[in-house]
């Protein structure tokens, strides 16, 4: 029996999962296969720039997916033992780790939290996501994330000084676009508005 190693096995399933999703207009972002106890659980992400994914779409694809990786005749399965099938759309705040998902996610907004102050946007900010190249992250229409007017003494019912509240109207002066070093950013996150609400389809246990 040939075991496949997890590389090769995530590689093979997104390959299976990509000839679904491309012909009902949806990108793979990504496809994890962990282990719950006895049981794996394989999730699988799907995305849109055209429309949202519903959980009619995550289903559609949950049962598609399911039928190419169950074992034909005396064939190998590719996942071996029980396993759970899921597949949904991208959590609303997903941190952004993989170059897949960088290049799926390119012109959606997206916050940024750096490891030191870049320019006057601060250490933490948004922009719209361009492009991620030699390890340096292209961004434009930047935007501070600026604390509120006395929002230590008054809490979170303060409300921005009238400069802040200018500037969040509108790109930051001077950082229309940006490249920062990949390594220089402590997280970047997609931003809540600009994402639709989260679907997830579950199969049933898969028995090999």
């Amino acid at each position: 029996m040939i075991r496949r190693n997890p590389e090769e096995l995530i590689l093979e399933v997104t390959g299976l999962a990509e000839k679904i999703a491309a012909p009902l207009g949806f990108q793979v972002v990504d496809v994890r296969l962990t282990q719950q106890g006895r049981r794996k659980s394989l999730e699988v992400t799907i995305f849109s720039h055209t429309k949202p994914v519903g959980l009619s779409d995550c289903e559609t694809l949950s049962r598609q997916l399911g039928e190419l990786l169950e074992p034909q005749d005396s064939q190998t399965p590719i996942i071996e033992g029980p396993y759970v099938l899921e597949v949904q759309s991208p959590g609303i705040e997903r941190e952004l780790k993989t170059a897949r998902e960088f290049l799926v996610f390119a012109g959606h907004k997206v916050f940024i939290r750096s490891k030191d102050r870049v320019q006057d946007l601060g250490s933490e900010f948004t922009g719209t996501l361009e492009a991620l190249h030699d390890g340096k992250l292209h961004l434009k229409d930047l935007k501070p994330v600026l604390q509120k007017s006395g929002q230590h003494k008054a809490g979170h019912n303060a409300k921005p000084s009238k400069k802040a509240a200018e500037l969040q109207k509108s790109a930051f002066p001077g950082c229309g676009q940006l490249t920062l070093e990949l390594k220089k950013i402590a997280l970047i996150r997609l931003q809540p508005e600009d994402m639709p609400k989260m679907h997830i389809a579950e199969a049933e246990d898969k028995e090999s």
